[in-house]
């Protein structure tokens, strides 16, 4: 097109102008006599076309429009497709730009696997170019548990690694869409040098197109020259998924904590794994004892029970048949395959092709009736490796709860509160040469962060207030006040900074417990938090009193997490306790501070209760009740136990003996937070972190919950 310019400048416009440049030399006039036909000639071709063009858009504007909103329609097409299918389809247009095929070359998206879960697919992008189809494959999983409040969030595999990210409202305006990344920037600038990952379009645009300057410019540089270059650019297409804006985040770099997490703690994998390596020690009973132990000797002799009644009917089945009966080795063979859920098929060595069918229905069939023996064996087996792998992975256990304290203390640090903080959300930074090992050394990594939406600085920002943050979390990790505004909370807590990073407190209690047991913490109490959120709703159509009906629901939602958290606690107490935890420095002196608080609070609660309490009345009596201790307390309450009498009194000693507990508590652990070499069980710290959020969230002037009497 330059070049096109120039000619027409030096060939037309000059001469025009300057009419005696053609005496300058021969050549130049002849030059220009010799172009003017041709030049005219383009010139009236080029006219037409415009006039053709035009004529054709008024004649015609549905067909034009029809043409310009094939990819709209393409997309209106995927919206009830699954997630997943709609994220294939994109990268399957993606692929199309990068291969440079024609918009309507034929082109299939192919599922041609996933793991045992179904969770993660693989799929088969195919663009038909010229005669041949071109293909490739890609990975997509989903990310987290998600909520109705929050965006949906997807691991793909398509050259890199990265995060895909669909809100939950549709994003159609491109300034709303670039404002969202920059918001997100924000909170990356504020934590910063902390890895964070944010949404970029260039995660996107660099496959399909490119600067020539871009090796020479910073990333954020080639993202500002991108997303200028975006405006009014029909490449916004390679951005929407469904015709709405996704966000991309490149993840090449980093691991995810939550697949860290889920493989020390995957059962079902190491399940099958050890019934292919050593499943044929359930027909020696001395080999089942000697590998698992004599404690699951009771199911060892049941399922070698069931396992020699299975293989008697195979040997019956091949009878019946008139067929020559199979060795040893095979049948145990085909019956250790059906164990571990695969089903036998024709080829399989040493079984007829026409016995396969029925074999595999026999075995079926015997396993089916003998579900109670093979369900105690999987168990024992479980159990057997989950003492394995906790041998294996309690390094691991304990430096990736170190460095969860440490990101927790190093946001307070920066006035950050992520709301959303779990493992699905949070990165490992670590050399990857030295994977899995560096994770066993709290010093070789760090935690970073992924998708921070919900996050929101603290700090009261030109007009004097916090910024509102998305309302919503995930229920395992969330609290009611993620489902309040900024408002509501302010009425409801002295202070709305220590509120919003109480709600990341919450949620490292819950990660620390997965991370040590491979579960949730918080499953019922989690369950509730969807109907907190209708309550708030409905109460504020009804006009009701706010902070009343949050502040109720907060306390039930708090008495269901005391007890949740109790019963885990003392289901679990032997593996937490064995976990010993080294703070990092800048996590010690948060817990410390925000202990020594708590202490405080409970003390003024102690006073409050003896205070109004009617049993025990007189000034004396209060005193007497202010000093003693909790040991003191329960003597004093076994004795009217035993003696059956005082009720009122065995109450009031009995509650007073719980808050006694918990300042002995707090006064122990803030002992052992002022030397810096002592340890800290996850036990101790997940007992003492949810005593502070409680207190912080649910405080006693509220109103007496059951309390946790001791560690148990």
């Amino acid at each position: 097109m330059v070049v096109a310019i120039l000619v027409l400048v030096f060939l037309v416009i000059i001469p025009i102008i300057f009419p005696d440049i053609r005496g300058l030399h021969p050549y130049v006039g002849k030059g220009i006599d010799t172009a003017f036909p041709f030049i005219y000639a383009a010139i009236g071709l080029g006219v037409l076309y415009l006039g053709v063009k035009t004529m054709r858009s008024i004649l015609f504007p549905q067909k034009q429009q029809e043409e310009e909103d094939d990819e709209e329609e393409d997309d209106d097409a995927a919206q009830n497709l699954p997630d997943h299918e709609r994220i294939a389809r994109f990268f399957l247009r993606l692929y199309k730009a990068q291969l440079g095929a024609e918009k309507d070359a034929a082109a299939q998206v192919l599922r041609v696997d996933s793991d045992a879960k179904g969770k993660t697919i693989t799929y088969e992008l195919r663009v038909k170019m010229d005669q041949d189809w071109q293909a490739r494959r890609m990975r997509i999983s989903p990310l987290g548990e998600g909520s109705g409040s929050k965006s949906k969030c997807f691991y793909a595999i398509y050259d890199d690694h990265m995060v895909v990210k669909i809100p939950p409202k549709p994003i159609t305006d491109f300034d709303q869409y670039v404002e969202a990344i920059n918001k997100e920037i924000r909170i990356k600038e504020q934590v910063a040098p902390r890895e964070c990952i944010v949404p970029r379009v260039s995660v996107i645009l660099k496959k399909i197109y490119s600067f020539d300057d871009e090796k020479f410019i910073s990333p954020a540089q080639l993202e500002d020259k991108y997303t200028k270059w975006l405006r009014g650019s029909k490449f916004q297409r390679y951005l929407k998924i469904s015709g709405a804006f996704a966000f991309f985040m490149d993840l090449s770099r980093y691991f995810f904590l939550g697949n860290i997490v889920e493989d020390m703690h995957n059962m079902d994998e190491r399940l099958d794994k050890e019934i292919a390596g050593h499943g044929e020690v359930v027909f020696e009973l001395q080999d089942f004892v000697g590998r698992y132990g004599e404690k699951y000797q009771e199911a060892g002799e049941a399922v070698y029970s069931l396992v020699h009644g299975t293989a008697r009917k195979v040997y019956d089945a091949f009878s019946a048949k008139g067929k020559p009966p199979p060795s040893d080795f095979e049948v145990r063979r085909w019956i250790l395959t059906q164990m571990r859920g695969e089903k036998l098929k024709k080829g399989v060595s040493g079984l007829p092709d026409d016995m396969a069918a029925e074999v595999s229905r026999v075995i079926e069939e015997s396993l089916s009736q003998g579900a109670g023996p093979l369900e105690e064996y999987r168990e024992a087996l479980r159990s057997y490796l989950r003492g394995r792998s906790f041998g294996q992975n309690k390094a691991r256990m304990e430096s990736i709860s170190a460095n969860l304290t440490e990101v927790l203390a190093w946001l307070a640090e920066k006035k950050v509160s992520i709301r959303d903080l779990k493992p699905d959300n949070l990165l490992v930074a670590g050399d990857p040469k030295e994977y899995p090992g560096f994770l066993a050394d709290a010093n070789a990594f760090r935690i970073g962060l992924i998708d921070v939406e919900t996050a929101v600085i603290f700090k009261p920002g030109p007009n004097g207030k916090i910024p509102q943050p998305m309302l919503g979390g995930t229920p395992y990790f969330a609290t009611p006040s993620h489902l309040m505004e900024n408002s509501i909370l302010e009425k409801l807590y002295p202070s709305l900074p220590r509120t919003l990073h109480m709600q990341d407190w919450q949620a490292t209690v819950g990660m620390i417990y997965r991370v040590v047991t491979g579960a949730h913490l918080f499953v019922k109490t989690g369950r509730t938090l969807p109907a907190v959120g209708k309550t708030l709703h409905q109460a504020a159509a009804e006009g009701k009193d706010l902070v009343d009906v949050a502040r109720d629901v907060t306390r039930k939602f708090f008495a269901a997490a005391e007890r949740e958290f109790a019963a885990k606690m003392r289901r679990n107490g032997d593996i937490l306790k064995q976990v010993n935890i080294s703070l990092p420095e800048n996590a010690r002196a948060m817990l410390q501070s925000e202990l020594s608080e708590t202490e405080r609070d409970t003390m003024v609660a102690i006073e409050t209760f003896v205070n109004g309490q009617k049993v025990f009345s007189g000034e004396k009596n209060k005193r007497v009740l202010l000093s003693a201790s909790a040991d003191a307390l329960r003597g004093q309450r076994e004795k009217l136990e035993k003696a059956n009498a005082g009720a009122a009194a065995i109450q009031v000693l009995k509650d007073l003996e719980g808050l006694k507990a918990k300042k002995g508590r707090e006064e122990e652990i803030l002992a052992r937070l002022a030397d810096p070499s002592a340890t800290i069980t996850a036990f101790e710290l997940l007992h003492t972190m949810f005593g502070v959020v409680q207190s912080a969230l649910c405080p006693s002037d509220w109103g007496e919950l059951a309390s946790i009497s001791r560690f148990n």
